[in-house]
């Protein structure tokens, strides 16, 4: 099974290599981010103060939601015991933006924030169960309505709602081994875009995983 990363921010286009590769034949993807580079997002392109919005991440009841504190988002997604913790948003971020997260090896939580609040929360599941996403995607759509826009390829799959200045994103991959993986993410949008969490950046990523894994599993030429 390939090796899992430990900051599910920083490798989130990770998992669309290995969905990639699950399609062929390729070699393990190398541990390494792909997203289509995207320029430094500033907090003074994001709304302030932040509009109340219904888009949320679900967990036992209870919702984090863009413009809530990051005490409040780890209070609804509490850090296990011996779990890692990074601190580090993507360099696609500016200096305004601070990130606080944790993986445990089975689940991963992270968010963005800027001015104290969160712009952007992201939950990794991983092995999860083959019909997880699909209950996920349904109780979005009970909540919400149809996805704004899907994407698919492969093993790989995105379902996207959009609602003005926020963007609620679920995506599942699958391995070769049949291991399914689902990333779930909501915030303003641009912070979306910024880590891969839009239609077109979404698709353009895919098809540069697809290169990419093309190139590695190509024969090598002779002398």
């Amino acid at each position: 099974m390939a090796r899992r990363p430990a900051d599910p921010i920083r490798k989130l286009s990770w998992l669309l290599v290995a969905a990639s590769w699950a399609t062929g034949c390729g070699p393990q993807p190398r541990d390494v981010p792909i997203v289509s580079q995207q320029p430094t997002l500033s907090a003074e392109a994001l709304p302030n103060p932040m509009p109340p919005t219904r888009l949320g991440l679900w967990r036992d009841g209870r919702k984090v939601r863009p413009g809530d504190t990051v005490e409040d988002a780890l209070d609804v997604f509490p850090r296990p015991r011996n779990a890692a913790v990074f601190y580090d948003p993507p360099s696609v971020f500016g200096k305004e933006f601070r990130a606080k997260g944790w993986d445990s090896g089975r689940e991963g939580f992270g968010v963005i924030a800027a001015r104290g609040q969160v712009v952007l929360a992201l939950r990794i599941e991983y092995d999860v169960a083959q019909d997880r996403p699909t209950e996920l995607v349904e109780q979005y759509e009970a909540e919400h309505g149809l996805p704004s826009a899907n994407v698919a390829e492969g093993k790989t799959s995105y379902w996207f709602w959009d609602r003005a200045p926020y963007r609620l994103a679920v995506c599942r991959t699958e391995d070769a081994e049949g291991n399914v993986a689902l990333i779930s993410a909501v915030g303003v949008i641009p912070a979306m875009e910024a880590i891969g969490m839009g239609p077109a950046v979404a698709a353009s990523d895919m098809a540069l995983a697809r290169n990419l894994l093309s190139e590695n599993s190509a024969p090598e030429s002779g002398p």
